[in-house]
């Protein structure tokens, strides 16, 4: 079965939940190395490239294809489902680089406890083409052109780099 689909309007939201230990209260918590290292947790995951990325679906025209078993009625709901899997499937795939982004920056902080060594290059690198084409993310060819329009600027000031 072949479903030709045009996307428009795809939109995904994100959330936050940053839970702290009941014995967290640092005199000033806003300077806290633990509280900052959260914030970056959530930095990374509000990057405008990552939103750029979700974005590149917008406008895009594609040929679904899906084998039926035997029995499958298509219908206009089932053709919606797919195109919802596949819409899903872009999100996931974000959701997985997120995460893999997640693990690096514990890594390279030891959770938060050392300072990040060259930390523009760290958080300026995260969703860039060279960084996603090394990651070997499925829908690097399509983002390209939404990634371009970024600013680095832009970007140093979502990092609060300077």
């Amino acid at each position: 079965m072949q479903i030709a689909v045009s996307y428009f309007e795809v939109k995904s939201d994100v959330f936050h939940k940053v839970l702290l230990s009941n014995r967290f209260q640092p005199l000033k918590p806003w300077e806290s190395a633990l509280l900052q290292h959260e914030f970056d947790h959530v930095a990374i995951s509000t990057d405008p490239r990552m939103f750029a990325i979700l974005r590149s679906l917008n406008g895009t025209k594609a040929t679904l294809m899906r084998s039926l078993e035997a029995g499958i009625k298509v219908t206009d709901a089932w053709a919606k489902d797919e195109i919802e899997t596949s819409v899903k499937e872009l999100q996931q795939a974000v959701e997985s680089l997120v995460r893999h982004y997640y693990v690096e920056l514990d890594r390279v902080s030891s959770n938060g406890l050392v300072a990040i060594e060259d930390r523009n290059r760290f958080f300026l690198d995260l969703f860039s083409e060279e960084n996603l084409a090394r990651n070997q993310f499925a829908y690097f060819e399509q983002a390209q052109k939404n990634l371009k329009a970024i600013e680095v600027e832009d970007l140093q000031k979502h990092y609060g780099l300077p």
